[in-house]
């Protein structure tokens, strides 16, 4: 059974298929996300691999509001959750400042650890 999954440029909808299909997924990296409504986390049917997802690592990221949503989402759903990355693209201007706010946010997330949570820089 698939226990690592890498995808690209992504939408939540695939993705959540994705999910739903991968019941023992340990470790997810995602090189971006496309943007969503909110709606469809809200609705969606958490999916089994989130009892056993111990890594996500989200690539590219530019500090946008749906890449957040989708963070609380697996926070707040991860039930062994070990370790969530965050990779800043590049050309973000004022990196320290979208990674300190970033932050700032994820710490409302019901179930939010901070040692969890790493940032780097591209």
């Amino acid at each position: 059974m698939l226990t690592d999954l890498e995808v690209g440029l992504v939408s939540v909808e695939i993705l959540l298929a994705l999910l739903q299909k991968t019941p023992v997924l340990k470790t997810l990296v995602l090189k971006g996300i496309r943007t969503f409504e909110e709606e469809l986390l809200n609705s969606s049917v958490v999916p089994e691999c989130l009892a056993s997802l111990h890594v996500v690592k989200f690539e590219e990221v530019n500090g946008d509001d749906h890449e957040l949503i989708l963070a609380q989402f697996l926070v707040e759903n991860g039930m062994v959750l070990e370790r969530m990355c965050f990779s800043l693209v590049s050309q973000i201007p004022d990196k320290d400042e979208v990674m300190e706010e970033f932050k700032e946010k994820m710490s409302s997330f019901h179930n939010f650890i901070p040692d969890v949570v790493e940032f780097s820089y591209e």
